[in-house]
């Protein structure tokens, strides 16, 4: 099946910082969407790798070239919600220990080798990148219509840093469709394995004939 990569052209969108309630305790920051709109996929999903994008990964405060710039990536949960409205939790607070600063270059993917990204993630791995898996599993998405507006969210649990979500994309495997008319270079091969068939079973017929002649 073949894969097809969609990718988020918005603009920057700021993810507001947590406040202090005043109590001693946290209130998290309104949650935030960036969308992106998938066509043309003529089934429905079979797989979903999910990327944070950028172009030079960095720690750098409100860096413009990492995909998703914060100062504590630590107080951010991120949540992929598909066209049908199934929500997976891809990335749940990483950076356990310290200040962990940006996600660049970040493919979550179910068949990775690679560990979870997750809470308890150490934050000397940031900037976060490279292939990991998601904090749950993307194949709870498959099955569901592929096409339509997919949508990224994005909420801060914790007070004193703030960023933005600037680049991301996401690579769907659309389901072989079972009712798909044939290609005409699929007619071919099919009338080759045909023709091949035959020929094959004739041979088989011919041969013990042959030697009781």
């Amino acid at each position: 099946s073949a894969q097809t990569r969609f990718s988020y052209n918005g603009p920057v969108v700021p993810i507001p910082d947590a406040i202090r309630d005043g109590q001693g305790g946290y209130v998290a920051g309104d949650p935030v969407t960036a969308q992106v709109g998938v066509s043309g996929l003529q089934s429905r999903i079979a797989k979903v790798v999910f990327r944070i994008d950028g172009t030079v990964c960095n720690t750098t405060a409100h860096s413009p070239t990492v995909g998703i710039d914060h100062g504590d990536v630590q107080d951010l949960k991120l949540t992929l919600i598909s066209p049908d409205g199934t929500q997976v939790l891809v990335v749940n607070r990483p950076g356990d220990g310290g200040y962990a600063p940006n996600l660049c270059q970040v493919i979550l993917d179910d068949d990775a080798i690679g560990p979870t990204l997750k809470h308890d993630t150490p934050h000397t791995a940031a900037p976060f990148t490279g292939t990991w898996k998601p904090s749950n599993p993307l194949s709870a998405l498959i099955g569901g219509p592929a096409n339509g507006t997919w949508t990224l969210s994005a909420q801060d649990f914790s007070p004193d840093v703030a960023g933005n979500i600037r680049a991301f994309s996401i690579t769907v495997t659309a389901a072989p469709d079972p009712h798909a008319i044939p290609t005409l270079s699929e007619w071919a091969m099919i009338l080759l394995a045909a023709v091949l068939g035959l020929f094959g079973a004739g041979m088989a017929v011919r041969r013990p004939l042959a030697g009781r002649a």
